[in-house]
């Protein structure tokens, strides 16, 4: 394969070594290129041109076509177009404007079959690619038609042409099962879907009680950079139109022999099927199913397993699924209600002890007996000192009531008492004395 850099050079008529414009080195010259040189400056010096003054490119391949919006079928012009090499990674080699009817050519490219290259632009802020492609054996040309799209964030645009629950692996000592989540979908028009203001575009939907959960980057829509929050993975890349896949595995813990799942809907889903292999593997044990709304369709090959097969048509955006598996082999895991019980016995004593707390802030200060008004004259410092007092009095005496700590006839009485004097307090403190 021809390499998109190399310091070697040619002498021509009006060209000289010259430093190498990607490395900045001097190619060095041989004993043996001495009489070429020799050769060629005689050539010069008696004007007559060398034969190679006038030679065309070595390489005579084409790579042409046309960038069209896929939205409105119009060229798109004036667009920069990309052409990359593969040299270990895809290599930008040269860039070129599309004219006024979306038209880009890259001349004098090797045909070399092993060679392989990738045409891409930008439009609207979104990137497309041709992907790689090559030189047929003795071809010259490689006609070109790319696609692109106006772009939306309209996820009602988005349908599930299909979606398949998997039930893959059965771990009775583990007390989990495995399960794959494929889709295949896309755009109900020839626009792009972009991310939204959250930075998300396709959401997929994952049970709640799901673990483990792991976007596989191996599908045609690109999941590598997607989030995960709660029971939902975002996918984040653009989506184009046509048909496209993404897959989800995830675990699901259970225990005992059965395992309900409640399944969402993010889309319109025209087809959603439940698998379940005919033996699982290693346990030679069969799955039951309990699905409402879903009907045996019979069985199914897919590599050297046999599954069968439920399915459900037309499932709307926003519905749940509910179903259970039943007959699994019993799980080695049992409930742990301790788990369950350890925090209400903590969130138990906690609440005792507060209320302890706040009966012996009630009981010190003798919050609960009346007590007359006696106002003393004190230095500022002291006032606010005296002032932060009260409030705390008072925020005690609000929490204990909340309680049922302080008896409700006497709560008006102290409440009454306390902002009477954090009232004074205050009036001492802008030096407006106190009123008869």
């Amino acid at each position: 394969m021809r390499q998109p850099h190399s310091c070697a050079f040619k002498l021509t008529l009006v060209h000289f070594p010259t430093a190498c414009s990607f490395c900045g080195k001097l190619p060095a010259l041989s004993l043996k290129s001495i009489p070429a040189i020799l050769a060629t400056l005689v050539l010069l010096w008696a004007g007559i041109p060398p034969a190679t003054a006038h030679a065309q490119s070595e390489d005579p391949g084409l790579i042409f076509g046309h960038i069209v919006n896929g939205t409105t079928g119009e060229p798109v012009s004036e667009v920069t177009v990309t052409l990359s090499i593969f040299d270990v990674t895809l290599q930008p080699s040269s860039n070129t404007i599309t004219d006024e009817d979306g038209r880009f050519e890259f001349p004098g490219v090797t045909t070399d079959p092993e060679a392989v290259y990738a045409v891409s632009t930008s439009f609207a802020g979104v990137a497309y690619s041709t992907g790689r492609i090559s030189f047929e054996e003795g071809s010259e040309g490689i006609d070109i038609t790319l696609d692109v799209y106006e772009p939306t964030d309209d996820q009602a645009l988005i349908t599930v042409y299909s979606r398949g629950l998997i039930l893959t692996d059965v771990q009775p000592s583990q007390g989990e099962i495995g399960a794959l989540d494929i889709y295949l979908f896309g755009m109900q028009e020839e626009r792009v879907l972009v991310a939204n203001e959250e930075g998300r575009t396709v959401e997929f939907p994952v049970p709640r009680n799901a673990s483990r959960v792991t976007p596989l980057s191996d599908e045609t829509y690109d999941l590598e950079t997607a989030t995960i929050e709660g029971a939902t993975v975002f996918g984040t890349e653009p989506l184009l139109p046509g048909e496209t896949t993404a897959t989800l595995s995830y675990t699901i813990p259970y225990t005992g022999d059965r395992l309900p799942l409640e399944l969402q809907a993010a889309y319109a889903t025209d087809l959603f099927r439940l698998l379940i292999p005919t033996t699982i593997s290693d346990l030679d044990e069969e799955v039951g199913l309990e699905a409402s709304g879903f009907e045996f369709v019979g069985q199914e090959e897919i590599g050297p397993l046999t599954y069968n097969v439920w399915a459900r048509e037309n499932v709307a955006a926003g519905d749940r699924v509910q179903i259970a598996y039943t007959d699994i082999m019993r799980s080695e895991i049992e409930p742990n209600t301790l788990n369950k019980l350890i925090p209400m016995i903590i969130a138990a004593i906690a609440i005792i002890a507060a209320a302890v707390g706040i009966y012996w802030i009630v009981r010190e200060r003798s919050l609960e007996r009346e007590r007359p008004v006696v106002l003393v004259p004190q230095l500022a410092s002291t006032l606010e000192d005296r002032r932060a007092d009260l409030i705390d009095q008072l925020q005690a005496l609000e929490t204990a009531n909340e309680r049922g700590l302080v008896d409700s006839d006497e709560y008006p009485g102290h409440r009454i008492y306390l902002l009477e004097q954090i009232r004074v307090v205050n009036r001492q403190l802008r030096g407006e004395g106190v009123e008869d």
